[in-house]
């Protein structure tokens, strides 16, 4: 794969590569006081082509937490199986009334080679499959909101045509960003709010961490931590939302690229000069030592990020493996930092696939080999407010 082709394919998966700047600063956003104050989004940005979602009707929300027969509560329960080799059926138990809600965003799905965004919503199987795999196990410690948006396809990061990548961008941010203004006018309910994306959808969170929290202290107080996990995020890019160093630090960032062990990871898109892209070990935010990862979560019904675990193991819709792979944030070249990644001796699942040592790494994986530690990270904020 030459440069130009693996910087194109990394964009597509991360929509962090090409930076949006806004045609004026964000505004300072007094928007949601302490106790449930009334949330008022900014005006919206003139020029917008296509028609607003109505993110109040539930058939644009993946998941919705006030619903309580959503895509992330229903058939959810797995098979774990502990380093001994036993295994047990797992029911999948929701928080019954969490007083946090994570917001997700998820990761590019539509891979055509056109330019543009994705508008046909009459399938959404790739939605759910992928909101599912990423985000539903956060319903054991929150309320999970993922909209549908008119996301940016394959084929837009393969563009020549910069204008109409970074129009086809904005578009898919300002669905984002109405379904979040709409979740925190009708949904939120005095919750604090855990944000959540990957790829793309991590591109997405830093926006909104920009716009939304960044310049806003009553926005900021309400920030459990953010998870813009496989995004683009350099150290000290937000003055006021800073990368996560303690386990009860409230309001910061916990971000970091997978890459297995072995392999010389370089980054795919520039990093500014003088900056260092961040890296948080899940399994160990204050320290960074190398440490086993909690919990692995991979779906058993579809071929997410490779071959598929179930047939072996389980019937049940997910696998659940402790203690297989051991993680470290580590320094590459040029101000890169990424989270390496190594089985462990009693893993069932060794990381063999040679694709997971190309260019991406492990980046499909990112959410899945880290899934325990990620809740936990957010249990424990809650638990220490």
């Amino acid at each position: 794969m030459n440069r130009s082709l693996a910087v194109a394919a990394l964009c597509f998966l991360l929509a962090g590569c090409v930076e949006q700047s806004p045609e004026a600063p964000p505004p300072a956003v007094g928007t949601w006081a302490p106790g449930g104050g009334p949330y008022q989004s900014p005006p919206e940005p003139p020029g917008a082509a296509f028609p607003p979602i109505d993110y109040s009707a539930p058939n644009w929300w993946v998941c919705r937490g006030d619903q309580p027969t959503d895509a992330c509560r229903q058939d959810m329960d797995a098979t774990e199986l502990r380093p001994d080799g036993s295994r047990v059926r797992i029911p999948f138990v929701p928080a019954a009334n969490p007083d946090v809600d994570c917001f997700y965003v998820y990761p590019t799905v539509d891979l055509r080679m056109t330019l543009g965004l994705h508008t046909d919503f009459s399938d959404t199987t790739s939605m759910r499959v992928v909101t599912r795999a990423q985000a539903g196990r956060l319903g054991q410690v929150c309320r999970v909101f993922a909209p549908l948006y008119r996301q940016v396809t394959f084929g837009t990061f393969f563009s020549k045509d910069v204008a109409q990548r970074d129009a086809a961008l904005e578009h898919a941010y300002e669905d984002v960003r109405a379904a979040f203004d709409t979740y925190m006018q009708r949904f939120n309910g005095g919750r604090r709010v855990v944000l959540v994306g990957h790829s793309q959808g991590g591109g997405m969170v830093v926006r909104l961490l920009r716009e939304r929290f960044d310049p806003d202290p009553n926005m900021r107080s309400r920030l459990v931590v953010a998870l813009p996990v496989g995004a683009d995020f350099t150290v000290g890019q937000l003055p006021n939302v800073p990368v996560c160093t303690r386990d009860d630090e409230q309001a910061c960032v916990v971000t970091f690229k997978t890459f297995v062990a072995g392999y010389q990871a370089k980054s795919w898109s520039p990093i500014p000069p003088g900056r260092v892209t961040a890296c948080v070990n899940p399994a160990d935010v204050p320290g960074n030592t190398r440490r086993v990862l909690s919990q692995a979560v991979f779906p058993t019904r579809e071929n997410y990020g490779g071959p598929n675990p179930g047939p072996i193991f389980t019937d049940a819709p997910f696998l659940l493996v402790d203690g297989a792979y051991a993680a470290q944030c580590v320094e590459g070249v040029d101000g890169f930092r990424y989270l390496q990644v190594q089985a462990t001796a009693a893993t069932p699942l060794p990381l063999t696939n040679p694709v997971w040592r190309g260019a991406l790494g492990l980046h499909v994986m990112d959410m899945q080999l880290s899934q325990g530690d990620l809740v936990e990270i957010v249990r424990r904020r809650d638990a220490r407010r």
